[in-house]
């Protein structure tokens, strides 16, 4: 039964179930309630926005009509919010050190924890979200530096009066490779606003 007669009440959160969004709550230090609604309905198909309560934080709990069905009004202290749209495959979770966004085929994570942000679940399909394309670019352009050291360094010397002759001959492998240029498209994330 309903403790007292009061529409609202306080009550300290004792479990969460994520899964049915309700919660068990401890009035007055003896009275426990199950099945508290976090939101307006207990369907986890349905849409919309739920606060998840922090274990043992306060909270303000009302009655639905004259019935024995209780919900959460006012939290204390709040450990997530989660908002889903399974229609429109879109979520968005909140935590003191995470941020999850989900919207159809894109997302973004940014994780206060380990001190990440994550662009597509790490889709290895762009220099934004794979650094090993990236890192395969830079080590053609660092190679192609370094084989023109080597002509400078083992491969050239000096010969007086020959107008660069011996440069020529010694670089004209190196000077026959020409590097592709890139170009914005060949870089960008067609997921990425730029």
């Amino acid at each position: 039964m309903f403790a007292g007669s009061e529409q609202v009440f306080p009550a300290t959160v004792k479990e969460v179930n994520e899964d049915e969004f309700t919660c068990t709550i401890l009035f007055d230090d003896e009275l426990e309630y199950t099945d508290v609604r976090l939101r307006s309905v207990i369907d986890p198909e349905k849409q919309g926005f739920c606060f998840i309560p922090k274990i043992e934080s306060m909270v303000l709990v009302g009655r639905i009509a004259n019935s024995d069905q209780l919900f959460i009004a006012l939290f204390s202290d709040i450990d997530k919010i989660i908002f889903v749209s399974p229609e429109q495959n879109t979520s968005l979770l909140i935590t003191e050190q995470k941020v999850e966004i989900i919207a159809g085929d894109r997302s973004l994570l940014i994780d206060g924890e380990n001190g990440l942000i994550v662009f597509n679940e790490n889709d290895k399909n762009s220099f934004a979200t794979d650094i090993n394309k990236l890192t395969e670019r830079l080590n053609t352009i660092e190679q192609d530096i370094n084989n023109l050291k080597t002509v400078f360094k083992t491969g050239w010397v000096p010969v007086a009066m020959d107008g660069g002759a011996a440069l020529k001959v010694a670089s004209a492998t190196w000077a026959g490779q020409s590097l592709t240029a890139t170009k914005v498209d060949d870089i960008k994330d067609e997921l990425i606003k730029h």
